[in-house]
């Protein structure tokens, strides 16, 4: 971490560059673009509706400089930018797709809720009633199936002309406001809701555990 404390500058995170990811059969870097929930009780939910964002040239770890290599980033691929469903990992993941939601997709919700966790505390700092947030949290996965957070997103795209963006992406929003709205209600137990509880003012540090709440998300539990 490397902090500027002149008047015009930023502070900086600097962390060492993953050289060993895991690549698509085509030889291509790709990551996973995942959303994480907040609703209006500070419960975090993960979704399992996710894409990944691969790069439109192959690997190559002497080309550093070329960034369509390197970089996943849509924007900088263009029209050649490549936007698969998270379930094409299933494919040819070692194990397959169970072995892919046991593995990795747990890593990705540990994390991401440990990333939530740590800014909870400033979030909704006016202490609005029943608003919630959707987070964009993006993950790279190394060729030993680890996953490793890239970053987190405060305001992720949600529309696309990518065909089955097109369809998933509403449905990410739909089921986002159905489980905050559900959160609120007066009749919300910890039975209706598979819930949690609340967050604000207390860190909790047992491990994470996971159940389901609805057909997309599903509630990370500490």
């Amino acid at each position: 971490y490397m902090e500027n404390n002149s008047e015009n500058s930023s502070s900086w995170i600097i962390q060492r560059y993953i050289d060993n990811p895991l690549l698509l059969p085509c030889g291509r870097k790709f990551a996973i673009r995942a959303y994480v929930l907040v609703t209006p009780r500070m419960d975090i939910l993960f979704s399992r509706i996710g894409y990944t964002k691969a790069c439109s040239e192959a690997y190559n770890l002497t080309d550093i400089a070329n960034k369509k290599r390197h970089l996943t980033n849509a924007n900088i691929h263009g029209s050649a930018a490549v936007l698969e469903p998270l379930d094409v990992l299933g494919k040819f993941f070692h194990g397959g797709a169970v072995a892919f939601r046991t593995t990795v997709f747990q890593q990705m919700q540990e994390m991401g809720t440990i990333a939530i966790l740590s800014a909870l505390e400033r979030l909704n700092p006016e202490e609005r009633e029943e608003c919630f947030e959707v987070f964009g949290v993006d993950f790279l996965i190394d060729s030993d199936y680890k996953a490793w957070l890239i970053e987190v997103n405060g305001s992720p795209a949600m529309s696309s002309k990518e065909p089955f963006l097109v369809s998933c992406l509403p449905l990410v929003v739909q089921r986002a406001v159905r489980c905050a709205e559900a959160s609120t209600s007066s009749t919300c137990t910890l039975a209706t809701l598979t819930a949690i509880g609340a967050y604000k003012g207390e860190r909790r540090t047992r491990p994470c555990k996971y159940r389901e709440v609805d057909a997309v998300f599903t509630f990370a539990l500490t």
